[in-house]
């Protein structure tokens, strides 16, 4: 086997993997950690912009709701910072207050129907959620952004989501403070820097991307591109599922659980940043909130109290993601800039728009989280939190709250490290080790 030995090897350094080794190295375990990119993080990532002030180019916001990050934000030493959301919110293209409150009252209460939804009911196999909302009985603006609100979220055209799996995922999702109620001035990637920080020095090993995982007798081998090899007695595969399967697996895995991996597509999503020069929306008595019915695309105030400048975050979601990356940088600005005009005149003179797109990044699937698309795979999750013997998976989209969240990867990773302890701890007994 390879030529270092530990008791788990971490693939994937994201903060599902930072959580999966933080846990097993406080039981006393031997951990390292494989990370292919040349950073930690997974899906968030710091960039700077023209006046060199960093911006989250991926996962940002969080609510006290979410108590593992919350928790961990605080142990680690961070400051956090309120998200602005007071204000009007703005529909695009322009509506009524009355009409964009009573869309936004429906798209509200579609969501608690759905959320009502048994996810093992017979009677949601084959459907989609474009199918079940069709028959829904409101307005079509309610409709419309409804679809917005799940595009911009799941990050996939909603013929294409089954709707017992949107039933279930987004129950999960049981905060009541905003989601979007925090984030840390620092930035996530930060945080991930001072995980991977805490596990002590050579425990994360950047630019180790791992090809092969070789299963033997009470040892795995892992394969980098690079020609190493290292073995474990255990591996936690902390990926999300469409880049987890590019993974070859030696024997085989078996057939459910390689269909479980299979059952997921990866989603698209781009993150922009919009530099004003002063938060204009505010003096207007707008929070930056806006939303494009029928498109998954969201604004929101991303600025600090205490700064002149204003800077809105946009995302922009499933097909409408597409459509961006299709277009010249003049379109992609104009696509944004259309949307946005619902905020005044001012709203198409930003001082810079960055962009930090994830289709085409393949360490990460394209976007925030992969989704199960074959509408027939409901025991793929399953099969994949119960992993095969010493194989273990973690990614944020097997979380049994906040999938597809920071909150979610944390928890994850906890719950495949403490299924590894507990596979060491019984071959301890069986051994008398």
């Amino acid at each position: 086997m390879g030529n270092v030995a530990y008791d788990v090897a971490v693939v994937g350094a994201g903060f599902s993997g930072l959580s999966a080794a933080r846990i097993c190295q406080a039981a006393g375990l031997s951990v390292v950690v494989l990370e292919a990119r040349d950073r930690v993080g997974g899906k968030v990532e710091r960039h700077e912009d023209q006046t060199g002030r960093l911006w989250d180019g991926g996962g940002q916001f969080f609510c006290q709701d979410m108590t593992e990050l919350t928790a961990l934000v605080r142990d680690l030493g961070f400051d956090m910072a309120e998200t602005r959301l007071s204000g009007a919110y703005r529909f695009h293209p322009p509506h009524s207050e009355a009409l964009v409150e009573a869309a936004d009252t429906a798209s509200q209460a579609l969501r608690a129907r759905l959320r009502m939804l048994d996810p093992e009911d017979p009677a949601l196999s084959g459907l989609s959620v474009a199918d079940w909302l069709q028959s829904r009985p409101t307005t079509e603006l309610g409709k419309q952004a409804f679809r917005s609100m799940i595009e911009g979220l799941w990050c996939r055209p909603l013929q294409e989501i089954p709707l017992w799996f949107l039933a279930s995922n987004d129950r999960r999702n049981t905060n009541e403070e905003n989601e979007l109620a925090r984030f840390l001035p620092a930035g996530m990637q930060a945080l991930a820097e001072a995980m991977a920080e805490a596990l002590g020095p050579g425990t994360v090993r950047l630019g180790q991307r791992a090809r092969a995982i070789r299963r033997g007798e009470g040892v795995s081998e892992i394969l980098m591109d690079q020609g190493e090899a290292l073995s474990a007695r255990q591996v936690i595969v902390a990926l999300p599922p469409v880049v987890a399967r590019a993974l070859a697996f030696e024997p085989a895995l078996p057939p459910a659980l390689q269909g479980a991996l299979a059952a997921w597509s990866s989603a698209s999503v781009v993150k922009l940043l919009l530099r004003y020069a002063t938060p204009f929306w505010r003096s207007q008595g707008a929070s930056g909130m806006v939303t494009a019915p029928g498109f998954g695309f969201f604004s929101c105030d991303g600025g600090l109290a205490s700064e002149p400048e204003g800077r809105l975050i946009v995302f922009l979601g499933g097909p409408l993601a597409r459509d961006w990356q299709g277009r010249d940088a003049a379109g992609q600005r104009t696509l944004v800039l259309e949307r946005l005009s619902v905020l005044g005149p001012d709203a198409a003179h930003p001082l810079e728009i960055a962009a930090r797109p994830w289709m085409d990044d393949l360490l990460s699937s394209g976007g925030y989280g992969d989704v199960i698309t074959e509408k027939t795979a409901r025991d793929a999750e399953r099969l994949l939190r119960a992993g095969a013997g010493d194989l273990h998976f973690a990614s944020s989209e097997l979380a049994m709250a906040f999938p597809c969240y920071i909150e979610g990867a944390l928890l994850a990773g906890r719950a495949a490290a403490a299924a590894a302890v507990s596979a060491l701890a019984t071959l301890a007994g069986e051994t008398g080790r």
